[in-house]
C-alpha cells in the first residue's frame, strides 16, 4: 500500500565537508585519466551520477565510510572553490540511499530510501531549506523516481493493484504533484483504461514542466491498431489527457520489433529512442530515432557516413546512456559502430555488446561527433561510461562521466564533469596541385586555417584508407595555418586513384576533416628490358658532407630472377665465370630535391653515372631515371636523413613511401663488431648489403620503391645460441640497458625498440661476428653476417640479406634439400598442409604433381609441409631465384602494402 506522509524529517544528516578528501582521491587516481575529450573536473568516487540541468550540480552514491556506496555526495561547481554536501542516514534501519535524480536548478533531490525489502521510501531533499521529507512510501520493486526540471513533479514507477484498480501484476507509471501529493496514474489510454500489459519500470522521464510523461511498455491496449506484440514507445499529455504513440517508423507505422528507451527533451518537444530495424531484419539492430510531439512525424538521426544505414545498425542496445538536451538539440548516445563520424572509428571501450564509444548528435546541422578521445587519438586512458544526464540550460555541453576503479571486480568509479567541446570544428580543407601527377610532380596539400591547436596535439593523414601518420617535418603551432606543405613520396604509388586525407583536432577535441582524390601515373624502376639501381653514399651522412649518387642501368629479364653483378655461372658444371648484366643506355639522370629538372645527366650512352653534392638541411632526396630507345625506367625517389635527424630515431637512409604502404627494414648495428650507429665501418656495411645484397638481384631491385630503408641510432645483438640442444636465436633488439649477451639470460624488455621502431615490418641486426645467420619463430627480426658473407670483388654477391629477408618479413620457409623447415610459415599461400593440397594447386603455378616435395622437420617442432618449387634453386635456399609459389607469397604480400596494410 502507498502512504502520503505530511512532509516528516527523514533520519539523515547533512554533512558539509574540504576538499582535502577529493585531493587525495585525485593523486591516487592521477594517472587515470578519462578517455572523454573537452576539460573535465574530478567529482569524486561514487556511482549513479546525476548532472543538474544548469549543469553546476552533480549527485551521485557515495561511499559512507563501509567502503559501500550507500550515502548521498552533493558537489556544487557554482561556487569556488565547489561547495560539498553528503546525506548520511541517521537510522539503525537504514540499508541504502540510491536510485537519485536532480531538478534543473540544482536546489531538489529525489532518491530512494531502503530500510528493508518492505520498508521503501521515495524522499526528498530541498538544499535551499536544507530539509528532508518522505513524499511516498510503499512496497515498492524498483520505483527509480525522476523529478520535473522545475521540480514540483515526480515520476515513478509503482505496481499497485489499489491505485491502477487492475488485478493484472506489474507496474504503471504515476505522477506525484510536490505542493498539494496529488498523485495521477501518466500510463492510461485515451479512455482513461489502464494497460493490460505492465510499463518496463526503468524507461521512463518527464518534461521539465511536468506535463510530458513517456514511458516503454508491453500493452496493446494504449492506442488504435498496437498489433506489433512488442514492447512501444508512448507519451501522454497530462494536462490534455491524451496518449498518443512515438514509437513509429519514419513512414508513420507501427514498428515490426517496437522501440524502446525512451527520453523527453526538456521543453517536451521531442521524444527520442531506439528502435529496431524497420525492415525487420534484427532484434539487435537498433537506430537513434526521434518523434516530434508537435508534428507526429519521425526522423532518423545519426546517420552512417558511407550511407549504408538503411537495415544496418545506427547503435546497439544503450538504455540509460540516451540523453537528450532541454531543447531537443542535442542527444547522447553509445554505439559500436566506426562510420559514424568521417576519420572516426578507432573505438575501444567495451560492453557486453562489442566495442563501444560515445557520440553526440547535433539535429541543428545534422552532424555526429564522437566524445571519446579513442575515436580521434588513442590515449593511455581509461573507459569511459555515460553516467548521468547532460546539461539541459547550456546547450548540452556538460555532462558527467565515470571511470572504473576496478573493472575486475565491476565497482568503484571515479566521476568527472566534463564541458564538452564546441559544436564548430576545426576547419580542413585539403587542395591538391596539381590534381594529376606522376613521380616527377610537387604535390602540395594545404589545410584550412585551424585556430585553436595545441602544440601537443596532432594533425594527421592517410592514403586509400590506411593507418594514420603524424604530418611529418612540420611542427605544430596554435595558429596552425597550413597543415602540410611538402612534397609527398608518390614513387610508391602504382597508377590510378589515390585518397588522400587529413583531419586535425582542437585543444578541446573537435575534429576538423577533408580527402582529396589524386590522379597518380607512375614511372616504375623497370621497364621492359632495362632496369636501374640507385644508391647514394655514405648512407647517413654528416651536414656538409660530400653525398655520391650512382646510377646504374642493367638488362631485365622478365623470365625470373637475376643476380646482376655475380661471379657465378649458370652452367651444370659449376665453374666460375664472371658475368656482368650492366648495360649502356642512351640516358642516365640523377635527380636531387628538384622535381622540374635532373640535377645531372651523362653526356652519351653509359652503363653507370655519378653526381655528388653536398648535405644539407635534416634530409634530402634523390632519384635515378635511365632512358633507352622508348624505354624509361626510374629508381623512385629516395629520401635520406643527415645528422642529428630530428624527427624519430630511425634514420632513413633510402625512404620511398608511406610506411603504411611500403615494406619497412630497420638494420641495427651489432654492439659487439661496431662502435655505435655513426660507426662509418657500419655505414660502409650497410651501402654493400644493399649494394652486393638486396638491389643486385632483379626480383627485389625491380620493386625498390616498395621498401623503405631505416637505420637504428640504437644498438642490438645478434646471436646464435642453444637451447636444450637445439639452435636458437637469441636476437636483442635495441633496450636501455644491454644483459650479459648469454644464452637464456635475463634480458630487459625491448624497451627502446617498442618505443620508436614498431612502425617497421623487420628488423636486420648486421654483425661481423662468424655464427650462423638466422631468423627466430615468431619475430619480425633477423640476423646478417657480413663479413662471412662478402667476398674480394667489387661485383661481389651478398646472398644472406635475400635469403633472410625471404624469411622476414614475408615468412617464407628454408628449402634446403635435407634439412629443409627450419623456418616454418602458415601453410598457405605458399606452403601446404596436406600433399592432396600441393597437387591440387600445382598447375595454377606451372607445375606438376611429382614437383610436390615435403619438407623433414629435425628440430623442435615434427610438422611435415610440402611445397612445389624446387629445392635449393630458390630465394630462401639458395638466395637466388623467387619461383612461382614464393612469387605468389611476395607479390600478397605487396598487395597488402598497396591496401595500406604494410
Amino acid at each position: 500500500m502507498i502512504t502520503q506522509p505530511s512532509r516528516i524529517a527523514a533520519p539523515l544528516k547533512c554533512l558539509f565537508f574540504t576538499l582535502a578528501a577529493l585531493l587525495s582521491l585525485q593523486g591516487a587516481i592521477a594517472s587515470e585519466r578519462g578517455c572523454l575529450i573537452g576539460e573535465s573536473l574530478l567529482v569524486g568516487e561514487g556511482n549513479e551520477a546525476v548532472l543538474s540541468g544548469n549543469g553546476e550540480v552533480v549527485a551521485y552514491e557515495c561511499d559512507d565510510g563501509d567502503e559501500t556506496f550507500d550515502s548521498i555526495c552533493i558537489r556544487d561547481f557554482s561556487t569556488t572553490p565547489p561547495t560539498d554536501e553528503r546525506l548520511d542516514p541517521d537510522d539503525p534501519d537504514f540499508q541504502t540511499l540510491h536510485q537519485l535524480d536532480i531538478s534543473n536548478d540544482g536546489q531538489r533531490l529525489v532518491y530512494v530510501y531502503r530500510r528493508s525489502s518492505s520498508n521503501i521510501t521515495i524522499e526528498l531533499y530541498d538544499r535551499a531549506t536544507g530539509e528532508t521529507s518522505t513524499l511516498i512510501a510503499g512496497d515498492f520493486r524498483f520505483p527509480f523516481p525522476r523529478i520535473s526540471g522545475n521540480g514540483e513533479y515526480v515520476v515513478f514507477a509503482y505496481d499497485s493493484d489499489e491505485l491502477s484498480q487492475s488485478d493484472r501484476r506489474g507496474e504503471d507509471i504515476f505522477r506525484y504533484e510536490i505542493a498539494t501529493g496529488n498523485i495521477e496514474v501518466a500510463s492510461l489510454a485515451n479512455d482513461e483504461a489502464f494497460g493490460d500489459e505492465t510499463v518496463n519500470d526503468d524507461f521512463f522521464d518527464i518534461s521539465d514542466d511536468g506535463n510530458i510523461v513517456v514511458f516503454q511498455s508491453e500493452a496493446t491496449n494504449l492506442v488504435a491498431g498496437d498489433t506489433n506484440d512488442s514492447e512501444d514507445v508512448f507519451y501522454r499529455d497530462m494536462a490534455a489527457g491524451n496518449t498518443r504513440r512515438a514509437g513509429l517508423s519514419t513512414a508513420g507505422q507501427e514498428l515490426y520489433y517496437g522501440a524502446i528507451f525512451p527520453k523527453v527533451s526538456g521543453d517536451g518537444s521531442s521524444i527520442t529512442f531506439e528502435a529496431a530495424d524497420e525492415a525487420a531484419g534484427s532484434f539487435d539492430e537498433y537506430h537513434l530515432v526521434a518523434y516530434s510531439v508537435a508534428t507526429g512525424n519521425v526522423s532518423r538521426l545519426a546517420r552512417t557516413t558511407d550511407g549504408n544505414d538503411d537495415v544496418g545498425p545506427t547503435l546497439t542496445r544503450t538504455g540509460k546512456q540516451l540523453e537528450q538536451s532541454a531543447d531537443g538539440r542535442f542527444t547522447f548516445f553509445e554505439s559500436k559502430l566506426d562510420n559514424l563520424v568521417t576519420g572516426g572509428g578507432d573505438v575501444g571501450i567495451s560492453d557486453d555488446f562489442g566495442e563501444i564509444d560515445l557520440f553526440v548528435y547535433d539535429r541543428d546541422n545534422g552532424s555526429t561527433r564522437g566524445l571519446s578521445f579513442a575515436s580521434i587519438a588513442p590515449q593511455s586512458c581509461m573507459p569511459v561510461y555515460l553516467a548521468a544526464d547532460v546539461d539541459t540550460n547550456s546547450a548540452g555541453d556538460k555532462i558527467v562521466y565515470s571511470l572504473w576503479l576496478n573493472e575486475d571486480e565491476g565497482n568503484g568509479t571515479v566521476l568527472y564533469l566534463a564541458t564538452l567541446p564546441d559544436t564548430e570544428p576545426p576547419r580542413v580543407s585539403l587542395n591538391t596541385t596539381p590534381s594529376k601527377v606522376d613521380v616527377f610532380s610537387i604535390l602540395q596539400l594545404i589545410g584550412g586555417q585551424i585556430d585553436d591547436v595545441a602544440a601537443s596535439e596532432r594533425a594527421e593523414y592517410r592514403v586509400n584508407g590506411g593507418a594514420w601518420q603524424s604530418w611529418p617535418f612540420k611542427s605544430q603551432s596554435p595558429e596552425f595555418r597550413a597543415i602540410y606543405q611538402e612534397d609527398f613520396p608518390l614513387t610508391g604509388q602504382r597508377a590510378g586513384r589515390y585518397e588522400f586525407c587529413a583531419r586535425a583536432y582542437d585543444a578541446r577535441g573537435n575534429v576538423g576533416y577533408d580527402c582529396e582524390y589524386v590522379d597518380v601515373a607512375d614511372v616504375l624502376p623497370v621497364a621492359d628490358s632495362i632496369i636501374v639501381q640507385c644508391l647514394h653514399e655514405p648512407v647517413w651522412p654528416k651536414p656538409g658532407e660530400t653525398v655520391t649518387v650512382t646510377a646504374t642501368a642493367f638488362a631485365f629479364d622478365p623470365s625470373g630472377g637475376r643476380v646482376l653483378l655475380d661471379h657465378f655461372t649458370d652452367s651444370e658444371d659449376g665453374s666460375e665465370a664472371r658475368t656482368d648484366r650492366r648495360k649502356s643506355v642512351d640516358n642516365l639522370e640523377i635527380w636531387v630535391n628538384d622535381r622540374s629538372q635532373p640535377a645531372a645527366a651523362s653526356a652519351s650512352t653509359a652503363s653507370s653515372f655519378t653526381h655528388s653534392f653536398t648535405a644539407d638541411g635534416d634530409w634530402m632526396t634523390y632519384g635515378c631515371r635511365i632512358r633507352d630507345d622508348d624505354e624509361t625506367a626510374f629508381s623512385g625517389w629516395k629520401q635520406f636523413g643527415i645528422g642529428d635527424y630530428p624527427f624519430n630515431r630511425a634514420i632513413p637512409i633510402q625512404k620511398t613511401n608511406f610506411p603504411e604502404n611500403a615494406i619497412d627494414i630497420v638494420f641495427i648495428a651489432d654492439k659487439f663488431d661496431y662502435t655505435s650507429a655513426q660507426d662509418p665501418n657500419f655505414s660502409d656495411d650497410i651501402y654493400r648489403l644493399l649494394k652486393y645484397g638486396l638491389w643486385n638481384h632483379t626480383d627485389f631491385l625491380k620493386d625498390q620503391d616498395r621498401y623503405n630503408i631505416w637505420l637504428a641510432r640504437d644498438m642490438g645483438v645478434a646471436d646464435r645460441g642453444m637451447l636444450f640442444g637445439f639452435k636458437t636465436c637469441p636476437h636483442q633488439l635495441p633496450t636501455s640497458e644491454f644483459a650479459p649477451n648469454l644464452p637464456n639470460s635475463n634480458k630487459k624488455i625491448e624497451d627502446l625498440w617498442l618505443r620508436y621502431y614498431l612502425f617497421s615490418d623487420t628488423a636486420a641486426i648486421v654483425h661481423r661476428r662468424e655464427f650462423r645467420d638466422c631468423a627466430p619463430a615468431g619475430r619480425n627480426v633477423y640476423s646478417v653476417d657480413f663479413e662471412k658473407a662478402k667476398v674480394e670483388f667489387e661485383d661481389s654477391d651478398i646472398t644472406t640479406v635475400r635469403h633472410e629477408t625471404a624469411h622476414r618479413p614475408f615468412q617464407l620457409a628454408d628449402e634446403y634439400c635435407c634439412d629443409g623447415g627450419y623456418h616454418q610459415a602458415d601453410e598457405l599461400p605458399n606452403l601446404y598442409e596436406e600433399r592432396d593440397d600441393c597437387e591440387a594447386d600445382v598447375a595454377a603455378l606451372g607445375r606438376v604433381p611429382s614437383d610436390c616435395r615435403e619438407f623433414i622437420e629435425d628440430n623442435l617442432f615434427s610438422t611435415d609441409w610440402y611445397i612445389s618449387d624446387p629445392p635449393t634453386n630458390d630465394i630462401a635456399g639458395s638466395g637466388y631465384r623467387i619461383n612461382a609459389n614464393d612469387k605468389r607469397r611476395i607479390d600478397w604480400f605487396y598487395r597488402q602494402c598497396e591496401a595500406g596494410r604494410c
